[in-house]
């Protein structure tokens, strides 16, 4: 006997000509991918009233629980295909997500219960580059998902992914990549906004995921004010270091017309303290200005 899972998926036909569907909830595995899987699940949720699909079912149940309940060894397609026919459907919905590196693979899958009806397959690579997947790239993907699953023919285009602002040329024209930005697979010059242009090489069916270039920082205003300060403390170091110089030779002067022996032992003193000052102040300046540098640029 079928498990509760498979009967909360069961309801009264749809008089609409409508196929059937369950949704099976989003293989997911690697960084990331969990949260991906849900995106995609809420906006299928969202998409199916609007798709020529009719929803068997509230909730969407997990690979494992069907596996389970029909006693397969693993939710692969055939498992798939029993849960469909068990639940009176007429396909399953299944999405299948991993990563590697920055690379997302997604197989998304109408699998029939008919074993005499050809199963409808969509494999996307997805190539996140240097972008994060925050909740803005989680939702847009999703939403390209979604399309892919309910489309009408398995064989998608390659397309350009704006993370974030979405304002970029290719090949030299300006776009506003809003939405994907549907291209012929080969070799791109891409160039963001403030950014130098980089190549972009699109595989058939590709997802590329273009990062915006952001401009550097510029100083803070306290930062500012910490770089003018060890630049007052650098020239005044340095002003410091010239004067005990001057001292130091007019000390030396003295000290070579001295005839006695305790005025030699005079200027000899006073020239070794000015000597000593004239090297302190100077390494002081030397690392002001140095501090001052890089509070300005860093």
């Amino acid at each position: 006997m079928i498990k509760r899972v498979l009967l909360a998926l069961l309801v009264v036909a749809s008089p609409a000509a409508a196929e059937r569907v369950i949704v099976v909830s989003p293989i997911a595995s690697g960084e990331g991918m969990v949260a991906l899987g849900a995106e995609l699940a809420l906006a299928l949720d969202r998409a199916l009233p609007r798709s020529p699909y009719t929803r068997v079912g509230e909730q969407a149940a997990t690979a494992s629980e069907l596996a389970t309940a029909l006693g397969c060894l693993e939710p692969d397609s055939r498992c798939m295909q029993q849960a469909a026919r068990a639940a009176g459907a007429s396909l399953a919905l299944v999405a299948r997500l991993t990563r590697a590196g920055a690379v997302i693979g997604a197989t998304l899958e109408r699998v029939p219960a008919s074993p005499r009806r050809p199963a409808f397959v969509v494999r996307r690579r997805i190539d996140l580059g240097q972008a994060r997947l925050d909740d803005q790239l989680l939702g847009k993907l999703a939403r390209i998902l979604t399309a892919d699953l309910l489309a009408d023919a398995p064989t998608r285009p390659a397309a350009i992914v704006a993370a974030g602002a979405g304002d970029v040329q290719i090949d030299g024209q300006r776009h506003v990549v809003d939405d994907p930005l549907e291209l012929a697979p080969g070799r791109y010059t891409v160039r963001l906004a403030g950014g130098d242009p980089f190549e972009v090489d699109l595989l058939p069916g590709e997802l590329a995921v273009l990062k915006p270039t952001t401009a550097p920082e510029t100083p803070t205003r306290g930062r500012r004010i910490a770089a003018w300060m060890a630049a007052g403390v650098s020239g005044a170091s340095l002003l410091g270091a010239g004067i005990m110089g001057a001292r130091l030779a007019g000390t030396q002067s003295d000290y070579e017309r001295a005839g006695s022996g305790s005025a030699l032992r005079e200027f000899a003193a006073r020239g070794e303290g000015e000597a000593l000052s004239a090297n302190i102040f100077l390494g002081v300046g030397l690392a002001a200005a140095i501090t001052s540098v890089v509070l300005f640029w860093e």
